[in-house]
């Protein structure tokens, strides 16, 4: 019977994806660790028959992990408003990362200080962080649910380093300027998603950018909204000379 590299010998059957994982993570851990796999106590604990998991990290950095996987929820968390009026749901990190892209241009037009600029986009990053939880409630559901976000959020920084868990909690409190520029962002890429749905055919988004308009409050952000009525969503590309000879011939 032939011998595997590890000493053992192959029996002739196909691994398991059981066993593949466990190889697989074993080799991982051995690109960091210098141990033989029988006398590591993070090898006995962890790895082997159990996929990725080493008993090695601290707790602290198990818990920032935790809260980043949970970020990553609004990757495949979609905005639901938008399916009930048949357009292609963006996520909610779609919408976020926008929405901090326009806090950002909105941070330069109110001439804001540094510390005010970095506040804001904080806020604009953050602020439907408790949707990784309570998913995102169009206006249809909020007829008949209502989400405990005050619930989610406590839990969501429970066991965070206290430094982090405080500037999260800021970030979801703010008031005055800064929080009348976050909702206005929030509106701005709300519209601009809507406005892009209108000149994809869309009728129905014209009505997200009227209601949404109306509540709008700084003028920079009331600057923005007319410039984007005036343009089609699709402009900016049209205008790099996507259809030059010269391109076309690349």
């Amino acid at each position: 019977m032939e011998k595997s590299k590890s000493g053992g010998k192959k029996s002739g059957r196909a691994a398991s994806s059981s066993e593949k994982d466990a190889d697989f993570a074993h080799g991982m851990h051995a690109d960091i660790c210098d141990c033989t796999g029988s006398s590591c106590s993070d090898c006995e604990s962890g790895v082997h028959g159990k996929g990725m998991r080493t008993g090695s990290a601290a707790s602290s950095d198990v818990r920032l992990v935790d809260f980043l996987h949970e970020a990553g929820m609004l990757k495949r968390t979609p905005r639901s408003g938008w399916a009930t009026v048949l357009a292609p749901p963006e996520s909610v990190a779609d919408h976020s990362f926008r929405t901090a892209v326009v806090g950002l241009v909105l941070a330069k037009m109110e001439k804001l200080s540094a510390a005010e600029e970095a506040a804001l986009l904080k806020a604009c990053l953050l602020h439907d962080m408790e949707e990784a939880r309570v998913s995102d409630l169009n206006l249809m559901n909020k007829k008949y649910v209502h989400a405990d976000t005050a619930h989610a959020m406590r839990d969501m920084l429970e066991g965070l380093p206290k430094e982090l868990a405080d500037e999260l909690r800021a970030a979801f409190s703010h008031s005055g300027r800064i929080a009348i520029l976050e909702k206005d962002a929030d509106l701005l890429d709300l519209i601009l998603q809507a406005r892009e749905y209108l000149d994809g055919g869309n009728r129905y988004a014209a009505d997200w950018i009227e209601r949404s308009a109306k509540d709008l409050k700084s003028e920079s952000a009331k600057k923005l909204l007319i410039a984007i009525l005036s343009r089609d969503s699709k402009d900016w590309m049209f205008a790099t000379g996507l259809f030059d000879k010269k391109n076309r011939e690349r």
